[in-house]
């Protein structure tokens, strides 16, 4: 599916890894253990401001800076309930626990295709909406070694679907737009951004619920040895 092509560049969370269990379910059980008494709406409250803060801010923090950035977090936690509800609860310790529960896998697809284009000679790399973390955490899960390098959004700067991600990974790699295909799960980010600089992209719809018609999807990363021969961008 991919010969004609030199590089592939891949997303990482729902591509190549996923939580198991998801972080929303760890972060249930774990706020069960630490905040039996609070209120469902209210638990649900700060998490959301959470998810709120890490998304918008975690890209303005260096690897070294993981403690600050949970500190910071935590704080945006507190501040919202003490708005909404007039309640004060130090979410730290609760913060740390399900950083340190939260466990991830590869997808069994992944490990196969990753061997097969590495033995056809391509080279690979990923390109993620991710903290500084990524390189570290792919390396434990056995995949960092496939990989070219590996660019986490925190690391260049931008996120997703922000062509300059994109562009900086084809100076890394040293290759034009055109000799590159990306391959991730989320038509905006990876679709939308891959498209900006003239990188083809590939739709990964593993649970096959994507409509989109203009561009190609796989439902497994086996699609990519296994595929068409030749393809081109249906945008």
């Amino acid at each position: 599916m991919l010969s004609n092509f030199k590089g592939v560049l891949f997303d990482a969370g729902d591509t190549l890894i996923t939580a198991d269990p998801p972080v929303r379910e760890v972060a249930l059980t774990v706020a069960n253990q630490f905040f039996p008494y609070l209120a469902p709406p209210l638990l649900l409250s700060a998490l959301a401001a959470a998810r709120a803060f890490f998304g918008k801010y975690y890209v303005n923090y260096s690897s070294q800076e993981e403690d600050r950035l949970l500190a910071d977090m935590t704080q945006a936690m507190r501040t919202a309930l003490r708005e909404t509800a007039n309640v004060d609860i130090d979410f730290l310790p609760f913060v740390q626990r399900v950083r340190d529960s939260i466990r991830y896998r590869p997808f069994p697809d992944v490990l196969p295709t990753l061997r097969s284009l590495r033995g056809q000679g391509k080279a690979l790399a990923v390109v993620s909406n991710w903290d500084p973390a990524l390189p570290a955490l792919l390396a434990e899960l056995g995949l960092a070694e496939f990989f070219a390098f590996i660019l986490p959004s925190a690391e260049a700067g931008v996120e997703k679907p922000d062509g300059r991600i994109f562009s900086l990974a084809l100076q890394r790699l040293g290759l034009e737009p055109q000799e590159v295909v990306h391959i991730g799960d989320k038509y905006e980010a990876d679709v939308v951004g891959a498209r900006a600089v003239g990188i083809m992209p590939i739709l990964l719809d593993r649970k096959g619920k994507a409509r989109y018609q203009d561009v190609i999807s796989i439902s497994s990363l086996a699609e990519l040895i296994v595929g068409r021969e030749g393809v081109k961008d249906k945008g």
